[in-house]
């Protein structure tokens, strides 16, 4: 498995607004103590590692092929309403399958990018829960 930084950083990037945004979400603006601007910061930021966890998590199962009956049923389905039908190609289960495996998912960059996210929310949540 290869290990792109760019990929990594872009999910670093796409994770920076959601905590940013979440933290702003939770009062981070109106905090009066540091108490409130700890715990507004330490759920922006679980929030956006365990949202990209999620993500990875769904895309690794997809790659697997979870949905891969689903989705050519469903595809199979939209496309015998298109006008032309008996014209279009008909592909087998076998072929999109074959199709939709030729290139995996790259995960662990959505994972490695998540765990700085959640090793800054759990250190805010004990500088959180040692201030009285």
């Amino acid at each position: 498995m290869n290990f792109s930084f760019k990929r990594f950083f872009i999910c670093m990037g796409i994770q920076a607004p959601i905590a940013l945004g979440a933290s702003f979400a939770r009062g981070l603006a109106v905090a009066n103590s540091a108490k409130a601007v700890l715990m507004s910061l330490c759920d922006g930021f679980f929030l956006s590692g365990a949202l990209m966890l999620f993500a990875a998590g769904l895309a690794w199962t997809f790659g697997e092929g979870v949905g891969d009956g689903l989705s050519y049923s469903v595809q199979r389905f939209f496309t015998r309403r298109g006008s032309g039908y008996e014209e279009n190609r008909r592909e087998s289960y076998a072929d999109y399958k074959e199709r939709k495996h030729a290139k995996k998912p790259h995960v662990l960059e959505m994972l490695l990018s998540a765990v700085p996210f959640l090793l800054v929310a759990a250190l805010l949540l004990l500088l959180y829960s040692r201030i009285g």
